[in-house]
């Protein structure tokens, strides 16, 4: 296969999904979480694209805010990406497919996949098949194609397409209608018809035919993007579109402004076994039961209940007596809700972003790429961490305006710099950093290294970071500066 004619998967990684609260956060979002399966569904999208015969290595588009997340597991998949675009700003999936046409000038390969990355496929040989037969027909077609699955139920979380008449191309078909996600009582009449499929939100085509659909649909956005992308910057592995010009863009939906406008729309028909991870039900759906049709995952016990889903990272969770419940607890927050109707926990969150309550922006643990940590405790000028860092991870070279630390090591050998001391530590050592000196953190061993972290401060927060070295090339940001 030449350059032609192989694909550039596209991975749109950038949204933030709410209605997977509390698992799913602005910090730690829904396609980075291990929800009901093995691994994230952002890892498993990445897999079905190994085949370089067929496919170059992905582009991974994503908020600037999640490329150490992307960093990190595609580094436990042993994957190098062909480049990590990182949004300034989320505008939804209009601008970020716009932004990386243009980006993808740059390549020889004109066949773009645009693939969301929180949908779960179980068939990944007859998905790929799929792509293959769509691709020969935009060989020969200026066809934007989407991908098309046989309805199940009623569903008011999806889109549907309505299939055209026409003969087929390798299994695409034109499209007559788009339809928006309907009520239920629409849903309902829409799934007897033989002509109506769910509408998967992925998109296959030629650059020239989406740049020529942009440049007569959408031409501010096209023109908004090119200016950005011309003006970002490359680092190693990351590209930064130019921020200011990429925050002129007005956010839109592909789908909206460019697919349900086009003459060259068309759909292929999926593998079955495609999921959108949309919500609780659809997780538990889709999850390995017991006899009682429950899903039970953590530290969960049940007692006469059916139709259940009990999730538990932290406390025993009980339930008894239950029939068509979900259960979500976090360390630091629980979600009880009615399964059918778990759509509407976005109503909830808002509230709770109203109130400013960090349980919707963070957990209380995060990755890096040089590991993990967790906040064990925090108070008004003070917060404890437990931070694990993975063989051969270190922490940049920093220092803080607003904090001192002490690091206590309760497992591993790591090494510790603070100035221009560096040293080796064992377990029950510990090491005092005040406010304003250079340190770091290494592991140089072959075994994870853990230590307590103490902060004392009158600012705690992880922009207080100032670095100074950085081997993962992480962009360097001023630490805020308080009245």
């Amino acid at each position: 296969m030449t350059k032609e004619d192989r694909i550039i998967p596209i991975i749109l990684a950038g949204g933030q999904g709410t209605r997977l609260w509390p698992t799913s956060r602005k910090s730690m979002p829904k396609q980075f979480c291990e929800i009901g399966q093995n691994g994230s569904t952002f890892c498993s999208t990445v897999k079905c694209f190994e085949n370089n015969d067929v496919f170059t290595d992905p582009i991974i588009v994503t908020s600037d805010a999640y490329i150490d997340i992307v960093k990190t597991q595609l580094g436990s998949l042993g994957i190098k990406p062909l480049a990590i675009i990182g949004e300034p700003k989320p505008l939804n999936t209009g601008p970020a497919i716009a932004a990386t046409v243009e980006f993808c000038r740059r390549f020889e390969e004109n066949k773009l996949l645009f693939v969301p990355s929180d949908h779960k496929i179980s068939e990944q040989s007859q998905f790929i098949q799929s792509i293959l037969d769509a691709s020969k027909t935009i060989q020969m077609e200026n066809h934007i194609v989407t991908f098309g699955v046989t309805p199940k139920k009623a569903s008011t979380q999806y889109g549907y397409i309505c299939v055209g008449d026409g003969n087929q191309v390798f299994g695409v078909q034109p499209i007559n209608e788009f339809i928006e996600k309907p009520n239920k009582a629409e849903a309902e009449r829409l799934i007897q018809r033989k002509d109506v499929l769910w509408n998967s939100g992925m998109f296959l085509t030629r650059r020239e035919t989406i740049l020529s659909e942009f440049c007569k649909l959408e031409p501010k956005t096209i023109a908004t993007m090119a200016t950005a992308i011309k003006s970002g910057v490359q680092s190693v592995d990351v590209f930064r579109p130019n921020a200011e010009a990429f925050s002129l863009a007005e956010t839109a939906q592909f789908d909206k402004t460019i697919m349900e406008n086009t003459d060259m729309a068309a759909v292929a028909v999926l593998t079955d076994d495609w999921l959108d991870l949309g919500n609780w039900g659809s997780v538990w759906e889709h999850s390995t039961k017991d006899a009682n049709k429950n899903y039970k995952d953590g530290n969960v016990y049940s007692h006469q209940s059916q139709n259940c889903m009990a999730i538990s990272n932290g406390p025993a969770v009980g339930i008894v007596g239950l029939e068509d419940i979900v259960v979500v607890a976090n360390k630091d927050a629980v979600l009880v809700t009615n399964k059918s109707n778990s759509s509407g926990l976005k109503s909830i969150v808002q509230k709770m972003a109203q109130n400013d309550d960090g349980v919707v922006l963070r957990h209380d643990h995060e990755v890096r790429p040089w590991g993990e940590f967790a906040s064990l405790k925090m108070g008004s000028n003070f917060q404890v961490k437990s931070i694990q860092v993975q063989p051969g991870g270190q922490l940049s070279m920093q220092y803080h305006h607003h904090r001192s630390e002490h690091w206590v090591v309760v497992h591993g050998k790591p090494t510790v710099t603070v100035e221009t001391e560096v040293k080796q530590l064992s377990p029950g050592q510990s090491v005092y950093i005040p406010c304003g000196d250079l340190h770091r953190l290494e592991n140089l061993t072959q075994s994870k290294v853990e230590i307590i972290e103490v902060q004392i401060g009158d600012y705690l927060g992880e922009d207080d970071i100032v670095r100074v070295d950085d081997v993962y090339n992480r962009e360097k940001r001023p630490s805020p500066v308080l009245a």
